[in-house]
């Protein structure tokens, strides 16, 4: 049903503000799931002497992007919008290997419940630091964004 759904460049350039705001060409970082270099992009070719161009950066950025997609489209068992299917793809992108799977979020949306599964967005804020939950200035603003790309159609 959302099979013809591919992300847009609302989604990409979503993804790129929220990932990486630095200099090209870029150096990997360590992030909390390893190296990780471009736009949040892990791989087993990510070390810590990975140096990508833009170029590079926005194909492995696409190409994630993607396989996010086809997840969402595994998940999601009722029609999404352009903007919906776009949301969950960054959300996705960001937390990784089927974090939607098992939320109240994909749950409310499976019941129909478009309004309810959008009110989830702004519950994803958290990180840990220093062995603490605390609310990130960083995720409140992405989920604010997938909360504008939601909306439209």
């Amino acid at each position: 049903m959302n099979d013809a759904l591919q992300p847009s460049q609302a989604c990409y350039d979503l993804i790129a503000r929220s990932e990486y705001n630095g200099p090209f060409p870029c150096k990997a970082m360590w992030d909390v799931n390893g190296w990780a270099c471009g736009y949040g992009t892990h791989g087993p070719d990510v070390t810590a002497t990975t140096v990508w161009t833009r170029a590079v950066a926005e194909a492995r950025r696409n190409a994630y992007a993607q396989v996010c997609g086809n997840r969402i489209k595994q998940l999601v068992t009722v029609p999404l919008t352009q903007g919906q299917f776009d949301a969950l793809v960054d959300f996705e992108y960001e937390f990784g290997a089927y974090r939607l799977h098992g939320t109240t979020l994909l749950a409310k949306l499976n019941a129909g419940d478009y309004a309810g599964a959008k009110q989830q967005l702004p519950l994803w804020i958290h990180v840990e630091k220093d062995g603490k939950m605390v609310e990130s200035d960083g995720l409140k603003a992405r989920r604010a964004s997938e909360g504008i790309l939601w909306d439209q159609k």
